[in-house]
């Protein structure tokens, strides 16, 4: 008696396996660099997702809408803008079908580019809560323990602090590490900000946009005192 064999055609096998492996998952993503968040959200059965960014001089990019098979299809004006989600790992890339996107978006602000899935730590709500941690540490002069809790932030989370950000943390890394009489660890940490911290405060407004002058500058100033304290205290070693 001959067995009977069921063969199942190669070409059928892709439809055994679901799409929904490749789409992207809700969460928090922050864009490589900082600047900008990628929110997705499962709400009554739909995928929605919401864009912010801000780029040169507070310039914003600002859209939502419903994600299908990994694409949102928006009104611009007479147009439609198509935004494109790809996964990358466990990041997501973001693009865009074409000028009509700049809808959604001030004149030097964007929206494309990568996404990423913060590390542990690094979230926004995560990072605010270390920073809270740190003051009341540092408040309580319990240095040594202030700048082990905030230190690993300018590493594991670098990809993605914007740069007001890092340029705080930094100034608070450096001030703590003079309180610990670490100078040489101070200078350091600021060691970025040495050519603007010899400008003069118009010198340094005039390297940026209006809006992003008036927001770094005190970064800055910071650092120049901060630098200061740590230059004089080691001369006087």
């Amino acid at each position: 008696m001959k067995k009977t064999i069921l063969l199942f055609p190669f070409f059928f096998l892709p439809t055994l396996f679901s799409a929904d492996s490749e789409s992207i998952q809700p969460g928090e993503y922050i864009a490589d660099g900082g600047g900008g968040t990628l929110t997705v959200r499962k709400e009554k059965g739909k995928t929605l997702f919401e864009i912010n960014t801000i780029g040169a001089n507070f310039h914003t990019c600002g859209l939502s809408g419903e994600v299908k098979n990994n694409r949102a299809r928006l009104e611009a004006m007479d147009k439609e803008c198509v935004v494109t989600f790809t996964k990358k790992g466990r990041d997501v890339d973001v693009a865009q079908s074409g000028e009509e996107c700049r809808y959604y978006c001030g004149a030097r602000a964007a929206f494309e580019g990568l996404y990423l899935e913060p590390t542990a730590g690094c979230s926004e709500a995560a990072r605010s809560k270390t920073r809270k941690r740190f003051k009341e540490l540092y408040d309580k002069k319990k240095y040594a323990d202030a700048l082990k809790d905030l230190a690993p932030l300018l590493k594991t989370c670098a990809r993605t602090l914007g740069w007001i950000d890092t340029g705080w943390i930094k100034n608070d890394i450096a001030i703590t590490q003079y309180k610990l009489g670490d100078l040489t660890g101070c200078r350091e940490t600021l060691s970025s900000f040495a050519s603007e911290a010899a400008q003069s405060d118009d010198e340094v407004r005039n390297n940026y946009p209006p809006s992003d002058a008036e927001t770094w500058l005190p970064v800055v100033k910071a650092a120049r005192y901060n630098l200061g304290l740590c230059s004089k205290a080691q001369k006087k070693k």
